[in-house]
């Protein structure tokens, strides 16, 4: 009996799926409440080539904003000097005007060298901002997932997985229905990425299977090389969390499990006298 409840565990936890070990911690808190977050402006000065640069383009609305994003005659510091100059200007005032220049940001200027404070402060600031570029983006949550997807990648390339962690947990599991699929696929993953590096081998392999099949983005194969380096990590481990592989692994080994537990049972009534 006790060898029949082993080998019946044994088959109940084989065929478990992985995302029933890999439940939702939330309610967690706001990540701005646990995050590092900076003050602006005072945690970014200008760029150092600020006086080199001219652009007479004012940018005083969404609009004009995309308008400029978008004009190939200027150059990438043109584009950053308006850009930083809207969000000196409007980051109390006029989010719809600040957020995008924010989000944008990285794209002209990636060696600011307060990059990470800037985008640290839009964090704080924007995390739950709803509005998105009129005729640009699809979802009233991109902007701001555009802008953590590009804090997370900063923290990454630093070594600073536990403060990526819980904001791209946040955009997928709270914010996730106002988000693109492309940014939802890129967002998991960078959480894959963070909780690799964590040792949370097991949650990245939920995350990156969930993207894989909830998503219909174009970033199937940033999800799979990410778990073949998860994969990597872990081990035979593995094998037992991928679904694609676990299912048949598990069917397997639950047919297995089943012919033991037949032959046990024939072998316990050939021993019962008659």
């Amino acid at each position: 009996m006790m060898i029949a409840r082993a080998i019946a565990l044994g088959t109940l936890m084989v065929l478990t799926p992985v995302t029933a070990f890999a439940q939702s911690e939330y309610p967690r808190p706001h990540p701005m409440a646990v995050t590092h977050t900076a003050a602006f402006p005072g945690c970014c000065p200008r760029p150092d080539w600020w006086e080199e640069i001219e652009i007479d383009r004012p940018v005083t609305t969404p609009a004009e904003f995309l308008a400029m994003w978008q004009d190939r005659s200027l150059t990438d510091r043109q584009k950053a000097k308006a850009m930083f100059r809207a969000i000196e200007q409007y980051h109390r005032s006029e989010p719809d005007i600040a957020v995008p220049a924010l989000t944008y940001y990285y794209s002209v200027d990636r060696k600011y060298a307060h990059i990470r404070q800037l985008y640290e402060f839009g964090a704080a600031a924007y995390i739950d901002f709803d509005r998105s570029l009129e005729n640009y983006s699809g979802e009233t949550g991109d902007l701001s997932a555009g802008l953590i997807n590009r804090l997370a990648q900063i923290y990454l390339k630093e070594d600073l997985p536990e403060r990526a962690e819980p904001l791209l947990d946040y955009m997928i599991r709270v914010r996730g229905g106002e988000i693109n699929d492309h940014l939802l696929e890129t967002a998991s993953v960078h959480l894959g990425e963070a909780l690799s590096r964590m040792d949370r081998h097991e949650d990245a392999v939920a995350i990156l299977v969930q993207a894989r099949h909830a998503y219909d983005g174009d970033w199937e194969k940033r999800i799979d090389e990410q778990l073949a380096r998860t994969r990597d990590a872990m081990g035979w481990r593995y094998y037992l969390h991928d679904t694609r592989l676990s299912l048949p692994i598990g069917v397997a080994v639950a047919v297995v499990i089943l012919i033991l537990l037949v032959r046990l049972g024939g072998r316990d009534r050939a021993r019962r006298p008659n």
